[in-house]
């Protein structure tokens, strides 16, 4: 297996294409993650077997549908005993490792990842409660997509931020130790961002305020009935959300987009300055 060539996978939360240099947006700053898209394979398409954040990623790790998992919502364990592709790759004598964020649920933070150098934003120990506090100036509530998050959104400093930094950092300091080990090795880099609460760097949000566009509310007629149960369901159905806080939530969001491409730079960087001998 010494010819196998290294992998590392950069997986960001709530991010659409729709806001990535390299899908066509000429707003958004994301020169790093647009050069990464250039030297690999960008798909036109791609599709998830859940919109629903857990049952999706602990697809993406089992490569089963959530019938299979039995993870229907964000509440759910995916079963240790079914297996995951990190289980296949450590098994072919392939290092792995999983640093950040992968929204696993309960005791086993592994599932075949044989090193967690980070771990989850919100991991917690058994029998703990699963729903905690999880920031201290901002509602819990606002880490959804409903009318909260869009009425506190704006400039300023989240622990979201702050993981997304220290996520970066572990990973370049997880991949200079590979530098003289010849060993070949599979990595997950798990980021929050672009997830709401709507709040970004200050710098950032200045830049995208004057920027961004505001699109017209679509009227429930012209919408199916599932996207305006979901609307009313959010509370952003009645009454519209004003216009000017549609401006700060998209700044925002920008903002958090080009936050995360910040913390591939720092990733890029540290390669340069750190170990050549990693055969990409």
């Amino acid at each position: 297996m010494s010819n196998s060539p290294n992998v590392l996978m950069l997986m960001s939360d709530q991010h659409s294409k729709h806001h990535l240099g390299c899908y066509g947006d000429s707003l958004v700053r994301t020169p790093h993650l647009d050069r990464l898209a250039s030297e690999g394979m960008r798909f036109d398409d791609a599709y998830a077997a859940s919109p629903v954040c857990v049952p999706s990623r602990m697809s993406f790790m089992s490569c089963r549908r959530p019938s299979a998992t039995r993870v229907w919502n964000n509440h759910h364990l995916l079963h240790s005993g079914i297996p995951t592709w990190a289980h296949s790759l450590g098994a072919a004598d392939i290092d792995t490792a999983l640093i950040g964020r992968m929204h696993f649920n309960g005791p086993d933070q592994r599932h075949g990842f044989g090193e967690r150098p980070l771990g989850e934003y919100g991991a917690i120990h058994p029998g703990a409660p699963r729903v905690g506090k999880l920031f201290t100036a901002i509602p819990t509530s606002t880490t959804g997509q409903c009318r909260e998050a869009v009425e506190i959104a704006g400039a300023g400093t989240t622990s979201y931020q702050a993981m997304d930094e220290l996520v970066a950092v572990r990973t370049c300091d997880w991949l200079k130790t590979r530098g003289e080990n010849k060993t070949p090795f599979a990595a997950v880099s798990g980021f929050l961002l672009p997830h709401c609460p709507f709040i970004a760097p200050r710098d950032l949000f200045d830049y995208y305020y004057d920027k961004v566009d505001v699109p017209e509310q679509p009227s429930a007629e012209s919408q199916p009935a599932a996207v305006v149960n979901f609307r009313r369901n959010r509370g952003i159905l009645a009454p519209p959300l004003p216009q000017e806080r549609v401006r700060v939530a998209r700044a925002a969001y920008f903002g958090m987009c080009e936050h995360l491409d910040r913390s591939e730079r720092s990733w890029i960087a540290s390669m340069k300055r750190g170990s050549p001998t990693i055969p990409w």
